[in-house]
């Protein structure tokens, strides 16, 4: 078979760019595709990340920085027990402990593992570390999952008292809608959104309000606005269907 020029060209690029493999060690490969799975994990593409950190870690199975970015790429899928997994091995490969703690306890938060949520956040940093929110925040999740009402309301007001805080906000409407306080939950979403204009949760849960009223044309507007910010939200878009079934649009539901 005669190859034309463009072919042959193509050919030897994909032969000059597995030999170039074959020079790197086990080490360089990975570190290759970490680094191209962090250009496509800040782009967006979780899925492509992903693809990519499975290749660094098949090239090293020890790169804990690999095991900790897949972590928290699952994390973002909202897959909390693969999370878990990968954020405990990367701690175990030398991943610093402070690092892995905040996604840790939002993994065991996902898997509505609230008591061991909340042994996590136990020892806060101090209160003028940028972690100490993102933990006690996540302490008022924890809280709240067990139905500790009181507990979690003052710890989320505790945390915007350091300054606004879309989580902290998402926590004291969650917890005003449980005990049937409508318009203290309006309220809080409001002043979220306020500071947070395009936080998905928020909007999301401005939907959810909406659609428990029958407000169904603007619970679709606040679901748009939160799978604009987050595409990939499945609650914002089970939302958006429903308010548009509430609307008798079957079309766009389908």
């Amino acid at each position: 078979m005669v190859l034309n020029g463009r072919a042959l060209a193509l050919s030897l690029a994909v032969m000059g760019a597995v030999l170039a493999g074959c020079d790197q060690s086990p080490a360089e490969q990975a570190q290759e595709y970490l680094d191209e799975a962090r250009k496509q994990y800040d782009s967006g593409d979780i899925d492509t990340a992903i693809i990519e950190l499975k290749n660094a870690l098949q090239a090293d199975a020890k790169f804990a920085e690999a095991r900790f970015l897949l972590g928290s790429a699952y994390l973002d899928q909202g897959d909390g027990a693969s999370a878990e997994k990968e954020l405990l091995r990367a701690r175990e490969l030398g991943k610093d402990a402070e690092e892995v703690r905040l996604p840790l306890v939002r993994a065991h938060l996902l898997q509505a593992e609230y008591e061991e949520a909340l042994d996590l956040t136990a020892d806060l940093p101090a209160d003028d570390t940028p972690e100490y929110a993102s933990l006690l925040t996540a302490s008022g999740e924890a809280l709240l999952g067990l139905s500790e009402l009181d507990e979690a309301e003052e710890t989320f007001r505790k945390v915007l008292e350091n300054g606004p805080n879309a989580r902290a906000y998402i926590g004291l409407a969650r917890t005003a809608t449980i005990r049937g306080q409508r318009d203290e939950a309006i309220e809080s979403i409001e002043q979220g959104l306020k500071h947070f204009p395009e936080d998905s949760g928020l909007h999301s849960l401005a939907g959810s309000s909406l659609l428990r009223e029958q407000r169904h044309a603007e619970a679709e507007d606040a679901y748009n606005e939160a799978l604009k910010a987050s595409p990939d939200d499945l609650v914002a878009l089970a939302g958006l269907i429903r308010a548009q079934i509430g609307q008798g649009k079957l079309d766009s539901a389908e």
